[in-house]
């Protein structure tokens, strides 16, 4: 991203993919061992290497979330005491506002990072369910993240007050766009067990099969926190795209109200075409 855009109140920064991907959740030896079979050699489109794509998403999200509460923490005891004190009160609450997000994020990953844990000791697969497109080039989009799908794709509600119920761990699904080949794949998994995932991956196989690119788009930039967009792309972009990305984006911030809408449109973002399902 380029340092010389500057819209709806959000600053882009141009970095390498390496810096906003790389992972220190694992030491390199057991890194390595773990995820080879996805990285050392060209692998297939089958239940291992999705559920290793899976496995890794998960554990990334978790090792942030909990370093994203551990620094609202800090930031909550010890990062407010010299703010005047005018706007100390507003800044404490979005701190707790923050901690407490993060928290309830890290528990729901940690319920799902636990069953894959299972999965990987048993070489158990058949439980995790995914949806695969394979588009026709290199996305100009990379991402990767874990999230609770609280609407679907014609902008119904699909999770109701569930999200109000702090004692419930709510299902998780797992998105991923990412080059692959000479084209790209976009692929979604999540564990077999519960409808609201169901009903989100079913709105989506709904749509008409080539707008599904531009529609994951707006997932992308509406549900995730971190991925990576090439800069010639972005900068290739119209004002009111940028500004439309923009406020997908800002969605997903704190102290945004989340929009049901955010999934609907007609708009076309990408060039992207599915060639195959998986």
């Amino acid at each position: 991203m380029s340092q010389l855009q500057k819209r709806d109140g959000i600053t882009l920064i141009k970095r390498g993919i390496s810096q906003i991907s790389t992972f220190t959740g694992f030491c390199a030896h057991h890194d390595k061992e773990l995820f080879s079979p996805i990285e050392d050699v060209d692998f297939e489109i089958d239940e291992e290497s999705i559920f290793l794509l899976t496995y890794r998403s998960v554990c990334h999200e978790l090792f942030n979330k909990v370093a994203q509460s551990n620094s609202a923490e800090y930031n909550l005891l010890h990062g407010t005491k010299d703010v005047d004190q005018q706007v100390k009160p507003r800044m404490q609450q979005l701190l707790e506002y923050h901690r407490n997000a993060s928290k309830a994020g890290a528990s729901d990953l940690d319920v799902t990072k636990n069953k894959l844990d299972i999965m990987l000791v048993n070489k158990d697969y058949q439980k995790l369910r995914y949806k695969v497109f394979e588009i026709n080039k290199s996305p100009e989009i990379v991402a990767s993240f874990c999230s609770i799908p609280y609407c679907d794709y014609h902008g119904n509600n699909i999770i109701g007050e569930r999200f109000l119920g702090v004692r419930t761990a709510l299902p998780m699904v797992v998105t991923q766009v990412l080059p692959y080949r000479t084209y790209g794949v976009i692929i979604f998994s999540w564990i077999q067990s519960d409808e609201l995932v169901d009903k989100f991956i079913r709105s989506l196989s709904e749509l008409d099969l080539q707008s599904v690119p531009s529609a994951v788009v707006r997932y992308v930039f509406s549900h995730s926190e971190t991925f990576a967009v090439n800069p010639n792309w972005w900068e290739s972009q119209k004002p009111d795209t940028i500004s439309y990305l923009l406020r997908l984006y800002k969605n997903y911030l704190l102290g945004h109200e989340l929009d049901n809408s955010c999934l609907v449109g007609d708009r076309e973002i990408v060039d992207w075409s599915v060639t195959n399902l998986v």
